[in-house]
């Protein structure tokens, strides 16, 4: 795009203007019929200047704006009122791959680069009451690579400070985004299963009775899952076998979780499995089939006792009762599965799955 030199042409144009004007109030106050009308004269040769100069400070702006954002080591666009490129600098095309003729004149909503439809009202809303936006827009490079770009979004306003268009910002933020949920997985997932750990578990809890407190006939049950005889394991086998069987045994339980469901480890030989949607019955019945399977992995040679209770109240007291559950299924012989309510008391899985 070729920008006009602000230094020549316009400041030409403005001299020029200046002298018209000087010419002609000359003229006005030389006219005999015009010798009481100085005032008024001045006063409107005031204003014309006035307004020819707002004019050409806007041009020298937009001038300067071109210029700066042709040579800005930041990616910037301009657009029109309609959201219309009017200009690109080559920072940008360099981050999504696309080359300014591949950019001008075309509605930023309507490129494959950036997804900004579904945030323009938000966008909308924060200029009219600060003239900005700030967010961060998922994108889609030319060569298909999925970014992360940080957007900034400024009002601009014409001589007459009506609005004229938008300049956007944008910084890739993608390597960073990166490492952060890098940095979130090692702080939220059990580094010898893939398992969510404990930290994990917690706030997926608390995030669950949330949900059952706001909704009346929404259920989420909790079942406990500890390997019997786990230490005998690391006794008789060594911690390197003990180590191998949580890792098939987390894996056993991931495939035949339903999706809605989650496990985490939350101590040595005990995993939490969080059921969202599902009330003590049908808990049971995942619970039984998941004790099943696992005793009949022909590559684990383990049994498990299970304990399972229902959020209602706290967190604490799903927790106490799913151990309470736990310690039954122990007591009971070990490879059981019992759950535990407030109204219901303690309840053999097995008996709750075959009456549902």
């Amino acid at each position: 795009m070729s920008i006009p030199n602000v230094k020549t042409t316009q400041l030409i144009g403005f001299s020029l203007s200046v002298g018209l004007v000087s010419g002609l109030i000359f003229w006005v106050l030389k006219a005999p019929v015009f010798h009481y009308m100085p005032a008024v004269v001045a006063a409107l040769t005031s204003a014309i200047v006035v307004v020819l100069l707002r004019h050409y400070q806007c041009i020298s702006r937009k001038y300067n704006l071109s210029l700066a954002i042709l040579n800005s080591d930041t990616a910037v666009a301009c657009l029109d009122n309609q959201l219309t490129i009017k200009q690109a600098n080559a920072k940008l095309s360099s981050i999504i791959g696309y080359d300014k003729a591949q950019l001008m004149g075309k509605r930023i909503t309507g490129l494959p680069f950036v997804i900004l439809k579904h945030k323009l009202y938000a966008i909308a809303q924060s200029i009219a009451k600060q003239e900005h936006w700030r967010g961060e827009v998922a994108c889609v490079s030319a060569n298909g690579q999925r970014l992360t770009l940080s957007v900034l979004v400024k009002q601009l306003h014409n001589s007459l400070s009506q609005p004229d268009g938008y300049m956007v910002t944008f910084t890739d933020i993608s390597e960073y985004k990166r490492r952060e949920l890098y940095l979130k997985t090692l702080t939220e997932t059990d580094p010898l299963t893939g398992c969510s750990n404990r930290r994990s578990f917690d706030r997926a809890i608390v995030q669950q009775l949330s949900q059952v407190k706001r909704a009346q006939d929404y259920h989420t049950s909790l079942a406990i899952i500890d390997i019997d005889h786990f230490k005998q394991i690391n006794d008789q086998q060594g911690h390197e076998q003990g180590d191998k069987v949580l890792v098939l045994l987390s894996k056993l339980l991931k495939e035949n979780l339903r999706d809605s469901d989650s496990i985490s480890r939350i101590g040595g030989e005990e995993f939490a499995l969080l059921m969202p949607g599902t009330n003590l019955v049908q808990a049971a019945d995942v619970v039984v089939r998941l004790k099943r399977i696992i005793a009949d992995a022909p590559n684990l040679s383990i049994i498990v006792s299970i304990g399972i209770s229902e959020l209602d109240h706290s967190v604490n007291s799903a927790m106490r009762l799913a151990d309470e559950a736990l310690y039954c299924a122990k007591g009971s012989g070990r490879n059981r599965a019992f759950s535990v309510s407030q109204t219901k008391g303690i309840q053999c899985c097995e008996s709750l799955s075959a009456a549902a």
